[in-house]
């Protein structure tokens, strides 16, 4: 158990300081790609890991910080039927794109089908990694356009 403990911890740390590489390109870590490594609660893994091994005081701060930037208050449990619906009601414009209730239900079937918890940070993120592709499509269709 320890050694996947040590194979996870340097896992976030490394994914935390230098990013994914996806397409070609590397875009910062965030709270999807945490659930993606493992189902332990954001909130509780330095916990876990801290008492199966050893942390630098950089490797600390690194994971630390990046829990609190997608932890939600203590205290602030949401219902998660209700939240959806609120969020459906909503009209949110992200980087000068409208979201739609087709992507926002993408949002929610994601977190669904990923086993990620649905709150406001995870929905939000999933929301501008949708709005950041769009862009990349938008971008895309006019380099061929202007080809043509």
């Amino acid at each position: 158990m320890e050694r996947n403990s040590k194979v996870l911890k340097n896992a976030l740390i490394s994914s935390i300081k230098n990013g994914v590489l996806e397409d070609g390109e590397v875009r910062s870590f965030d709270v999807l790609d945490y659930y993606k490594l493992t189902d332990i609660k954001l909130e509780e893994v330095f916990d876990y890991l801290k008492e199966k091994v050893d942390f630098t005081r950089d490797e600390v701060y690194v994971l630390k910080s990046f829990v609190q930037k997608f932890s939600l208050p203590v205290g602030r449990h949401l219902n998660v039927e209700n939240f959806i619906a609120s969020c459906l009601e909503e009209t949110d414009i992200i980087g000068g794109i409208e979201i739609t209730n087709d992507t926002r239900l993408e949002a929610f079937d994601y977190l669904i089908i990923n086993r990620i918890p649905i709150n406001q940070k995870t929905y939000m993120t999933y929301l501008r990694r949708s709005v950041l592709e769009m862009k990349k499509q938008a971008q895309i269709v006019t380099i061929h356009t202007h080809k043509s």
